[in-house]
């Protein structure tokens, strides 16, 4: 599971948080946290859990913050790579002239061939 965090701090009104990855709200589960203090400043969080056995990588996760009657919008966005090794089949590389080359696990070439089409 992938952990994602999106907080802001001392707005007002209270502000409307939304994680976004890759454009779908595919989260697995969220909660949101808010604190306001006596001027009515409010800090709030938005947690989001996500399978990244879903992810295709690189993926990019957003967070969207609005503010209510205010028009306001502001959006941040990260890009996450997985980090688990590549499989055999993300190795494969294309050259310019449609030739494949399988890359070994060192990024040297293992094996070339043309790339047969219909």
């Amino acid at each position: 599971m992938l952990l994602i965090k999106c907080s802001v701090f001392m707005i007002y009104p209270e502000p409307n948080l939304l994680l976004i990855v890759s454009g779908n709200l595919f989260l697995v589960s969220s909660r949101t946290l808010v604190t306001a203090d006596a001027n009515h400043m409010y800090n709030k969080t938005v947690y989001g859990k996500i399978d990244k056995h879903l992810l295709i990588s690189p993926t990019s996760i957003g967070c969207v913050l609005t503010v209510p009657d205010s028009g306001y919008i502001r959006k941040r966005e990260t890009i996450y790579y997985d980090p688990t090794p590549l499989t055999k089949w993300s190795r494969l590389r294309m050259d310019e002239r449609g030739h494949f080359q399988l890359l070994s696990d060192d990024g040297a070439g293992q094996y070339s061939g043309a790339l047969i089409g219909p």
